[in-house]
């Protein structure tokens, strides 16, 4: 391959190509090798484009739209992107639920400590998902309304929810809930025994929990992320 043409052709074709006869005329002309080079520059600009992040929660908001059957052009659009989502938060540590960082008080503390045992609760006995969760909205709602809440009515279109049963955290006897979000998975541990001041969010093990006050109680919210766990607490209100 000695024209420059068809040298130029073939790398049009196929930028990283390795054929000997063409690799020798760019060795041999200065012109040619200039212009294999722009294309390869080219190539790896095209290819760092098209690395675009995966939105959080993508699969699970794939799921709920199959499985709520509201939304089926929403839903074949996110299959045709679906990807796996990595959420890395370190060892445990404090979060503000607010701008302002949290006082480490013993209440706070102690709060804290039991918004990790949630997460410990949550990763150690969770049901296996073969299927997207039953919706037991009725169940749900009597549970929830026992410390004092309910889901807004606006979201109760925007998840589906199951009852989980009893479980205990740091040894005190609560309920479990399972909403299935545009965020993911969310479990929601409701504690008529706790009382809360103010909202305590943690993270560990990979996961976020957000334990905050509610009128008969406390609930804690525990998802994937620090901004999970906080879009999750919106969706309820005082019943």
């Amino acid at each position: 391959m000695n024209d420059c043409l068809g040298v130029r052709r073939s790398l049009l074709a196929a930028p990283r190509t390795n054929e000997a006869d063409l690799l020798a005329h760019l060795s041999e002309c200065a012109s040619c090798a200039r212009f294999a080079d722009d294309l390869k520059a080219l190539d790896r600009r095209l290819a760092k484009s098209t690395r675009i992040p995966v939105p959080e929660g993508l699969n699970e908001r794939i799921v709920l739209a199959q499985a709520s059957g509201r939304h089926p052009r929403a839903g074949r659009a996110l299959v045709a992107a679906a990807a796996a989502v990595f959420v890395s938060i370190g060892a445990v540590t404090m979060l503000p639920a607010a701008e302002e960082p949290p006082a480490l008080e013993a209440e706070t503390v102690a709060q804290a400590q039991t918004a990790v045992s949630a997460i410990s609760m949550v990763l150690d006995e969770r049901p296996a998902r073969a299927e997207p969760p039953r919706v037991d909205e009725a169940v749900s709602a009597q549970r929830l309304n026992e410390v004092g809440l309910a889901l807004k009515k606006e979201e109760k279109e925007k998840v589906l929810a199951r009852y989980l049963g009893k479980c205990h955290v740091s040894g005190r006897a609560c309920e479990q809930l399972e909403l299935l979000t545009y965020d993911g998975y969310v479990s929601v541990i409701l504690m008529e025994d706790e009382h809360a001041a103010k909202p305590v969010l943690v993270a560990d093990r990979r996961m976020a929990a957000l334990l905050s006050p509610a009128p008969n109680g406390a609930y804690i919210v525990v998802a994937k992320s620090p901004l999970a766990a906080r879009r999750a607490q919106k969706l309820f209100e005082r019943s």
